[in-house]
């Protein structure tokens, strides 16, 4: 028995022998009979944000630690102390961090430097615009890895721009109606980066004045705002050429300037880039008449996201106080506070944006119950907005602004 146990004893000291000594592999200590496992406090992938950093601690295992990064240029690790490793996110992209203890132990955690999110974009993948600053659309970009860039196949016919985490689109001018003329292409700074696209389609409105007929005394001008078609517009007189007056337009509004009294009425017509016709306007001029005129006193607007900044002008109003100014509906273009020109006359902003209504609610069976009440409310519809203007000597003038719904329900 006791033969047994030596030939036992030896057989073991052989066998650890031939692995380097009975303390382990060349090099690397062994732990002791009552050592734990290494252990780290840290999930195994995270993700950080650039520029931030996180700490875990460490136990078990066989002292010192060591902690290597597989992409320095995306993700530092390092020891603080002796018992705490961090990670800090450098750069956009990915790799591995690795804590070792000294016998060849490791825990390994994945890191992704950036977003937690998705790369994403609000914008549609097909668009259908209208050319002109007017009608620019603006969506959202988020998720991924900030900055954001959108890069156009065609500049020269749509343009695009980002800004943060907004991202505008315009067409520049027109080409054939209803083609698909560019792609935006929207990325991240991630590692690989993250793609979206949007197919953009030219569509051209029909040309349409703000006025169809005007009336104006002599010294007065009146602002017609033109919608649709392809800018830049040009105007032509097209009849009682007898008449003298102005014509300036900047932008989408033409100035239509009375400077002598007309025998009747005279037409300027209204072209686009393309030489599309709007419907004639009938002007005519007569002998300044006393109380307050305010112009256009009329307007008419189709429907829109983006519609521009209007401007009332004031004419033949009291001298040495301020107007006061009501709307019947401050939701559509709200007015701001007059301000008088040099020429005694006065000028009132009405702030455009979005004049789209919501669309009427669909159409739903009768039920045996209570009524049903539509989550949409039913806004189709042309809507309007009178503008009333009093001044210090107790006159009054008005302007009522009609938004057109185009489509018989409501909505752009």
């Amino acid at each position: 028995m006791r033969l047994l146990s030596y030939l036992f004893t030896l057989l073991v000291t052989v066998a650890l022998s031939s692995c380097g000594g009975g303390g382990g592999s060349a090099g690397l200590p062994v732990a002791g009979p009552n050592a734990r496992a290494l252990s780290v406090a840290a999930p195994g992938a995270v993700t950080l944000a650039p520029g931030t950093t996180q700490q875990y601690t460490i136990s078990g295992g066989v002292k010192p630690y060591t902690v290597f990064s597989s992409n320095p240029a995306v993700i530092a690790g390092w020891l603080i102390g002796e018992d705490v490793f961090a990670v800090g996110a450098v750069a956009p992209g990915s790799g591995v961090v690795s804590v070792r203890d000294s016998t060849g132990a490791r825990f390994d955690q994945t890191v992704t430097v950036g977003s937690s999110t998705t790369f994403f974009t609000t914008a549609p993948t097909a668009l259908n615009i209208t050319p002109g600053p007017f009608a620019s659309q603006t969506y959202k970009l988020g998720g991924g890895v900030p900055p954001y860039k959108a890069v156009s196949s065609n500049p020269s016919v749509v343009s695009v721009v980002v800004n943060g985490s907004d991202v505008t689109i315009t067409a520049l001018q027109m080409a054939v109606d209803g083609s698909s003329v560019a792609t935006i292409t929207y990325t991240d700074s991630s590692s690989p980066v993250l793609t979206a696209s949007t197919s953009v389609t030219l569509k051209s409105l029909p040309l349409t004045l703000s006025l169809s007929k005007v009336t104006m005394p002599i010294g007065t001008f009146t602002d017609v705002v033109i919608s649709g078609g392809t800018p830049p517009y040009h105007t032509v007189v097209l009849g009682g050429g007898e008449c003298a007056s102005t014509q300036f337009i900047s932008g989408s509004v033409l100035r239509i300037t009375a400077r002598q009294v007309c025998s009747g009425t005279f037409v300027i017509g209204i072209f686009d880039a393309n030489n599309l016709r709007a419907p004639d306007m009938d002007v005519t001029f007569n002998a300044a008449t006393p109380g307050l005129f305010i112009s256009p006193s009329l307007l008419t607007l189709p429907e829109t996201a983006s519609a521009p900044n209007l401007t009332l002008n004031v004419f033949g109003a009291a001298l040495g106080a301020s107007l006061q100014v009501f709307s019947s509906n401050t939701a559509i273009f709200p007015p701001q506070t007059p301000v008088q020109n040099s020429d005694g006359s006065w000028s009132i902003t009405l702030t455009g944006g979005n004049i789209c209504s919501q669309p009427v609610a669909p159409a739903i069976p009768a039920v045996v119950g209570p009524p049903f009440v539509p989550a949409v409310p039913a806004t189709g519809g042309d809507r309007s907005v009178t503008i009333t203007v009093l001044d210090s000597a107790g006159r009054t003038g008005t302007s009522t602004l009609t938004v057109k719904d185009s489509n018989g329900i409501g909505g752009c």
